[in-house]
């Protein structure tokens, strides 16, 4: 009974379907978001880091662990990019280490975010300086409670933006690199959430054959 097996017992059985893997499809309404940009806007002078943070998550559809271990040597205020933020064993599933441009917006916030953080090595760096902050778990309650959105994680915030950029350009394969995708279809299938008002649009779009 304690000798090893040299083969895989369940190995041809089936994956039952309600413990199959389903990407989430939460984002932010754009109520939520009004609810939030208010909160940030009441506490971005006393709490600049944390309110950049969560307005680039948006801005920039990164992962959040990513853009929490940002540092400046990876932003180009001039040229209005930013470098790679592969990290951790997920390296390999996204593309390679090219600069990626960054929106106005972004930018915009990164260089506010650099007047008081620009002279550390991080964008976020935690008490002792010489480090990045490890989380905004705690901020980032408030604003759920303040905004009434207990169901939305950060990592919503990206699909968010793959969300609406979807929404504003036709271009899927631009927000997939934008995104650092190693695929298209993940852009697709995960981020791109279709709701009922594109429905509706692309079915006034669609040129079929009127037969009465």
């Amino acid at each position: 009974m304690n000798r090893r097996i040299d083969y895989n017992p369940v190995a041809d059985i089936p994956t039952p379907k309600e413990k199959r893997y389903k990407p989430r499809t939460v984002i932010l309404t754009d109520k939520q978001k009004l609810k939030v940009a208010e909160f940030l806007a009441q506490e971005v002078e006393t709490h600049p880091i944390q309110c950049y943070y969560l307005a680039l998550l948006l801005a920039i559809g990164a992962r959040p662990g990513e853009l929490i271990k940002l540092s400046w040597k990876q932003v180009d205020l001039v040229n209005a990019t930013m470098g790679n933020l592969s990290i951790g064993d997920g390296a390999g599933t996204k593309t390679g280490d090219k600069d990626i441009p960054i929106s106005p917006t972004a930018l915009r916030y990164f260089q506010k975010l650099h007047k008081h953080t620009g002279t550390f090595k991080w964008c976020f760096p935690g008490l002792d300086p010489t480090k990045h902050i490890t989380t905004f778990r705690f901020f980032w309650d408030r604003v759920r409670e303040y905004a009434d959105i207990g169901n939305v994680q950060l990592r919503d915030f990206r699909r968010t933006f793959g969300t609406d950029g979807a929404k504003s350009s036709s271009d899927v394969h631009a927000i997939s690199e934008i995104m650092q995708h190693s695929d298209i279809s993940i852009t697709a299938r995960v981020y791109d959430q279709v709701d009922d008002d594109r429905k509706r649009k692309a079915l006034k779009k669609i040129k079929g054959v009127a037969l009465l």
